[in-house]
């Protein structure tokens, strides 16, 4: 078996890689398909599915590394003590990723939020980042749907802004999310 720094595994992996970015840039996510990134990536099939099982195993890797550098990035933050900063975070990071590669707009805006935020509260709670005794009196139940709340609020805002032509700057979708978050009055300037 070869090994992960074999050459022909580093190139193959890459073409894959690119290839799928490539046509993240141009197309929706579900109108992407095996055959069309083999033929862009210049492999057979049985080459990808040495590698992925399925499409979805590859979106998943860019997910993964997606909310893992955004959990690294809001090391400190906790919740619920600090959900409207969370959420404004979680938008300034899809904002910054989804400019910086646009597999990451490709696969927020088509992956669904459910899928997307079960995955960020399992790995919230895997890093003990949820502190339930700072819900209250909240059941188990209760929580989770706060949690999806948060987290869905935040890529439904995001989703939007890119369906809208990115209009408003990053900072400025941000500041609208915490202020409905927490319920402020004014969303004035």
């Amino acid at each position: 078996m070869a090994s992960t720094t074999d050459l022909r595994i580093v190139k193959t992996l890459e073409a894959i890689h690119g290839s799928f970015e490539e046509l993240a840039s141009k197309q929706a996510l579900e109108s992407i398909t095996v055959a069309e990134l083999c033929r862009q990536a210049r492999i057979g099939k049985k080459t990808f599915y040495r590698h992925y099982p399925a499409l979805e195993n590859l979106a998943q890797e860019y997910l993964d590394v997606f909310l893992g550098s955004f959990l690294d990035k809001t090391e400190g933050l906790n919740l619920p003590e600090n959900n409207e900063q969370f959420v404004a975070e979680l938008i300034l990071h899809l904002c910054d990723e989804g400019n910086q590669n646009p597999v990451y707009e490709c696969l927020v805006c088509g992956t669904s939020s459910e899928s997307i935020s079960s995955t960020l509260i399992a790995r919230l709670t895997e890093l003990q980042r949820i502190n339930t005794r700072k819900f209250g009196r909240l059941s188990a139940a209760e929580i989770s749907l706060v949690l999806m709340f948060s987290c869905n609020t935040a890529l439904t805002l995001y989703r939007q802004w890119v369906k809208e032509g990115k209009h408003l700057s990053a900072k400025r979708l941000a500041e609208l999310s915490k202020s409905l978050v927490s319920g402020e009055a004014s969303l004035r300037k």
